[in-house]
């Protein structure tokens, strides 16, 4: 019994160093509305619509999955664009792209001021 578990545990260890393999991560995006009106702010695979009207100081979060290599060291840094849009009465006020370093976890915090879409 001892000998199977070290196995196994052997088997574990190697897998996890045996180079790259994919893993599946998150990138949390924090979209604020410091504007005097309501917007919509959404991002890709989204469309403007009721479920991401954002009043006055308020905000909404998305979490997306991206897909992340793991090597000798851990994951490995990747660079991923992320794109916001903010609108009202259906159409597309404004819109950015964010290139956001992510590893296991990333965030992107987006500001929408009333012209333009700012982030950090």
């Amino acid at each position: 019994m001892k000998t199977l578990i070290r196995s196994l545990v052997l088997i574990a260890v190697l897998f996890s160093l045996s180079g790259c393999e994919d893993l599946s991560k998150s990138l949390t995006i924090t979209m604020k509305n410091t504007s005097n009106e309501a917007v919509h702010l959404w991002v890709d695979g989204e469309s403007i619509g009721p479920s991401n009207k954002v009043n006055p100081g308020g905000k909404r979060s998305v979490t997306r999955e991206w897909e992340s290599i793991t090597g000798e060291e851990g994951i490995v840094p990747q660079e991923v664009t992320v794109y916001v849009y903010a609108g009202r009465n259906g159409e597309t006020l404004t819109s950015a792209s964010f290139d956001i370093t992510v590893g296991s976890h990333a965030s992107l915090t987006v500001r929408y001021n009333g012209k333009t879409l700012s982030g950090s």
